[in-house]
C-alpha cells in the first residue's frame, strides 16, 4: 500500500509542474499576443472586418431546415393514385397552378400534366 501511495504522490507532483508550467507558457502566448495586437492595430482591424464580412456572408447564404423543406414542397408533388413523388425543375407559376388544378380536377394523370407543362426534372 505505500508502495501505491508514493507513486500517487509522485505522478500528482508530477501534473502538479506540468499544470504549471502549461499555465506560464499560456499566460506568456496571452501577454505577447497583447503587445502584438497594440503594435498592429490596422491588421486587428482588417481581420476583425474579414471574418464579420464572412460570417455575415455565410448565414446568408445557409438555408435553414424550414427554407429547405418549403423548397422541397414547391418542387415536388406526391400522385397518389400511383404512389409516386415527381421532382420539378422550378416552381409553378400561378397560371401554371391554375391549369395544373383544372385539369387534375377534370380526371387527367398528373403524369401527364406536368410532362405536357414541361415542368418535370
Amino acid at each position: 500500500m505505500k508502495k501505491l501511495w508514493s507513486r500517487i504522490k509522485t505522478w500528482a507532483k508530477k501534473v502538479k509542474a506540468w499544470i504549471k508550467k502549461t499555465c506560464k507558457k499560456i499566460g506568456e502566448t496571452i501577454v505577447e499576443a497583447a503587445e502584438w495586437v497594440t503594435k498592429h492595430p490596422e491588421t486587428v482591424y482588417l481581420v476583425g472586418g474579414a471574418l464579420s464580412l464572412g460570417s455575415a456572408g455565410f448565414r446568408a447564404l445557409r438555408k435553414t431546415n424550414t427554407q429547405k423543406e418549403q423548397e422541397y414542397q414547391r418542387t415536388h408533388v406526391y400522385d397518389y393514385s400511383l404512389g409516386h413523388h415527381w421532382t420539378l425543375r422550378r416552381e409553378l407559376n400561378k397560371t401554371e397552378m391554375l391549369e395544373y388544378k383544372r385539369r387534375k380536377e377534370s380526371g387527367e394523370p398528373i403524369g401527364d400534366i406536368l410532362e405536357s407543362m414541361r415542368v418535370l426534372a
